[in-house]
């Protein structure tokens, strides 16, 4: 009884009632098939460059154009893999810059990084001098002694990095 109050039993299709009940199962079709229609997406009206602006973007990059985007950023946001962030980055800029913006033009010509740029070298620096302790756990290593340390790079003591974008093997030098 309940099932029957919940059907439709007369709809208005094209302006002409109808208590069909084919015709009103086609009617719903037809209605959320035109409503849920995949649009044409060669429609789009988007902005286009234009040929000016097409060379400039396949410009090389300019050494200005790579310090202007580093003194863009904050210099305490976002540290490297490595631990540095803009501040120390932008302080070493005249011994680094150069080579610095070797790579990346290095990388803009040919599409390809270094592979070294995965690699992660830890180097433990103690914090107070006669301290013999170097404790590993879950991939950090907590150093407390730097003869310890260096014993332990000449043995070639390597251990896994943990974290996202470390996989991989990290290497301890003193």
């Amino acid at each position: 009884m309940k099932r029957q109050r919940k059907l439709i039993e007369k709809i208005r299709v094209d302006g002409e009632l109808v208590s069909d009940k084919e015709t009103i199962r086609r009617a719903f079709v037809r209605h959320f098939k035109q409503i849920y229609k995949k649009e044409d997406s060669t429609t789009l009206d988007l902005p286009q460059l234009t040929q000016a602006d097409a060379g400039y973007l396949d410009m090389p990059v300019t050494t200005l154009e790579i310090e202007e985007a580093l003194l863009s950023c904050h210099p305490s946001k976002s540290p490297g893999y490595d631990g540095f962030n803009l501040k120390c980055i932008r302080k070493v800029w005249p011994l680094i810059g150069e080579e610095f913006c070797q790579y990346i033009h290095n990388f803009f010509k040919t599409g390809v990084l270094n592979p070294s740029v995965n690699t992660t070298w830890v180097t433990l620096i103690p914090k107070k001098q006669g301290t013999t302790v170097l404790i590993l756990l879950k991939g950090v290593l907590f150093a407390r002694s730097s003869h310890l340390i260096s014993n332990k790079a000449n043995l070639g003591f390597r251990f896994p990095c943990d974290g996202p974008g470390r996989g991989g093997i990290c290497q301890v030098s003193a």
